[in-house]
């Protein structure tokens, strides 16, 4: 009697095997152009994708959805916890992550403020590029905590969707205008 070969085991419906999984790890180029694309609105959609990501694999007791619109009181933390991650999977950086967000946050807040340089509008909108240096540490994590996840080559569907949601908000805001 011949014993079953592990290439001919069927995965039930509904259920994944480690390969079929997507990875976390995003492209920074990718990153780059959903943020210029959203107008820097897509931070939020990242931020919600990390917390995710702790709440359900590292089973944390938080609301991913309220520290992503939270982002000012919370993501210096969400830099914290992976960079104790990403070091246990032995990335080693000085980046200084703290100063990055700081700066990150004085952006946001600024934004409110009516008395600023016409350069800093130059210099706003690309204020996302200073979490660059959190991006590639994440993508180390995702890299070596789950080699059997399979990386996106392209943008995903929920990516595509948060961008064309964006834009529809956008058309009707302007045309409601």
């Amino acid at each position: 009697m011949e014993s079953p070969t592990n290439d001919k085991i069927e995965t039930p419906p509904g259920e994944e095997t480690l390969e079929q999984q997507d990875s976390l790890f995003q492209p920074v180029k990718h990153f780059l152009l959903l943020c210029l694309l959203s107008f820097g609105s897509y931070l939020f959609f990242w931020f919600y994708k990390h917390w995710r990501y702790l709440k359900d694999e590292k089973e944390m007791d938080i609301s991913p959805g309220f520290r992503s619109l939270l982002i000012v009181f919370t993501g210096y933390s969400l830099f914290r916890d992976f960079k104790k991650l990403a070091a246990a999977e032995g990335y080693k950086t000085k980046a200084p992550y703290g100063i990055l967000f700081l700066l990150l946050c004085l952006v946001f807040i600024s934004i409110r403020v009516e008395d600023i340089s016409p350069l800093f509008f130059l210099i706003a909108p690309l204020s996302f590029t200073l979490l660059v240096p959190a991006v590639v540490m994440m993508n180390f994590y995702y890299l070596h905590a789950h080699p059997h996840h399979r990386i996106r080559k392209k943008l995903g569907i929920d990516e595509i969707v948060f961008l064309l949601a964006v834009w529809v908000i956008l058309l009707l805001a302007g045309f409601s205008s």
